[in-house]
């Protein structure tokens, strides 16, 4: 949280500074690049890995679907080859007994019905008969001995044929009690989209569960020569299915015709189960969104209000280095919310202190410029009473005082130099050939007013030396001074010429060399 600052504001609530903040954090660009990469990196493998699971679902689902139905195929086709080959021996049977007692009446659970028909195959109620409007060709369909098979049909509780046998006074038909293939068909389909097709050898079909087709409609040329199969066909009436085939061997029994049998499974059955998933997995996907958005913006807020709430306050450190942020976790975020902390205190120390060493600076800057101007006239004023002393000596005393004001004031010259050499440490670095050009015009007229010469010697290379140039200066000033004072006492040479004093500099192995010599006493 920032420190308040003495700056007026508007009043605001804090349900008002809430949603601000809110906005801002998804307003921010990182907020939005942060959100629609966690939704990218969320939902895209989500919708990757979604179509390969619906085609390889729906594969899959294929293939065991085909399987299935070529297995209750053939479920069916024995159990109706079984019930055939019971039902004609007890139709014999039945057709028997009609000759020897005509008023019998048949009492079987196997049979549902039983008719006695003229020569002509008619019954006295022709409504009682389904299979009575078939074409003759499909009702003497098949034939054992003397038992005469009609083609199936479907009646309301299942699918069904009758068995007819002949008698003295005609036939007799016994309705069978429904194969109940549609029933063992139904439990290996996937939802209730499930067919049962029994087709003659032309392809037309016999007997149908259900689908909207005619009957005797021709579905395929031929019934396929392999013994069992599947595949997947578009029958009018239903559309696309999967089928299975086996064809029904009722050769060696029943009068070498052919019949097939196909359980077949509509394609709105098949893929059923798939569109039930990818819903699923469009629910899923959108739950996922959502949580995905939830947890990008909670994520994203932890994250960023802090991050907003530092960017804010280096804005605010240009104008306001007293500006901090209390840190609420102990995670990265609040170590960076504290080294940020630390980082403007030190700041705030190193201006100050910048501030401090840069007036200090001036001041010594100023001291030593006094000083200099000072020194020089000071030197002369040194020179001129020692000479006025040596010439009246009367006036020793008078001088002497003077003198010792002299004293004080270099007393005080020498404190301006000791205070400009507590400068900055940036001033460390000191060029010897302008310091020494500096204490020469300080020296000039005052060894010039001595009669005392000064050479100098300087190398033809610039030499710098990390150093206070202050400190340097006040060396040579001593040196010089200590020359002057010693020539002076020394007086004039025997040859009349004037005393010299010589500075010489030089580099010698990596280091700089300043020799001062003169030609007085001691």
């Amino acid at each position: 949280m920032l420190r308040k600052n003495t700056e007026s504001r508007p009043k605001t609530s804090g349900q008002d500074l809430s949603r601000k903040k809110r906005l801002d954090i998804l307003s921010s660009r990182l907020g939005r690049k942060m959100v629609y990469r966690f939704i990218f990196v969320g939902l895209v493998p989500l919708i990757i890995f979604s179509f390969p699971l619906y085609y390889q679902t729906t594969s899959l689902l294929n293939a065991s679907v085909r399987s299935t139905l070529i297995g209750y195929s053939k479920l069916a086709n024995s159990a109706l080859f079984s019930t055939l080959e019971k039902a004609q021996s007890r139709v014999e049977r039945l057709a028997l007994y009609s000759d020897n007692d005509p008023s019998f009446k048949v009492e079987s659970s196997m049979f549902r019905k039983v008719f006695k028909l003229n020569d002509k195959f008619k019954a006295e109620d022709t409504k009682s008969l389904p299979w009575n409007k078939l074409d003759p060709e499909r009702l003497l369909f098949l034939k054992k001995g003397r038992v005469i098979i009609t083609a199936p049909y479907l009646t309301n509780s299942g699918v069904t044929l009758s068995l007819i046998a002949p008698t003295r006074s005609g036939y007799i038909a016994c309705e069978m009690e429904p194969v109940e293939l549609w029933d063992l068909t139904r439990a290996g389909l996937y939802g209730q989209h499930g067919i049962l097709l029994i087709l003659d050898e032309d392809g037309r079909i016999l007997a149908t569960s259900g689908g909207g087709f005619e009957p005797f409609q021709k579905i395929w040329q031929k019934l396929p020569q392999k013994q069992q199969m599947s595949g997947e066909d578009f029958f009018p009436g239903i559309g696309k299915t999967l089928w299975g085939y086996n064809e029904i061997w009722l050769e060696g029994a029943f009068g070498g015709e052919r019949w097939g049998l196909i359980v077949a499974q509509t394609e709105e059955g098949v893929f059923e189960l798939p569109v039930i998933l990818v819903k699923s997995l469009l629910v899923l996907m959108g739950a996922a969104f959502c949580v995905i958005v939830l947890l990008s913006y909670s994520y994203v807020r932890y994250i960023l209000a802090p991050i907003l709430e530092l960017v804010s306050a280096t804005k605010k450190v240009s104008n306001n280095l007293s500006v901090s942020i209390t840190a609420k976790s102990d995670d990265e975020l609040g170590d960076l919310i504290k080294a940020f902390n630390d980082m403007t205190v030190k700041i705030r120390e190193s201006r100050e202190e910048s501030i401090r060493l840069t007036s200090k600076a001036m001041l010594g800057r100023m001291a030593a410029m006094v000083a200099h101007r000072i020194n020089t006239p000071l030197a002369a004023m040194k020179t001129k009473i020692e000479m006025i002393e040596k010439r009246i000596p009367s006036e020793a005393k008078s001088l002497n005082i003077l003198g010792e004001q002299v004293r004080r004031i270099n007393e005080t010259v020498r404190a301006l130099l000791g205070f400009a050499r507590m400068r900055s440490k940036s001033e460390n670095r000191c060029n010897i050939l302008a310091t020494v050009n500096n204490v020469e015009a300080l020296f000039s007229e005052s060894f010039s007013a001595s009669g005392v010469g000064l050479e100098i010697n300087l190398p033809g290379e610039e030499i710098v030396l990390n150093c206070a140039p202050e400190d340097i200066q006040e060396i040579l000033v001593n040196l010089l001074e200590n020359a002057r004072d010693s020539s002076i006492t020394a007086g004039s040479r025997e040859d009349g010429l004037k005393r010299i004093t010589k500075m010489n500099i030089s580099r010698k192995n990596g280091e700089v060399e300043i020799v001062v010599e003169d030609e007085g006493i001691g």
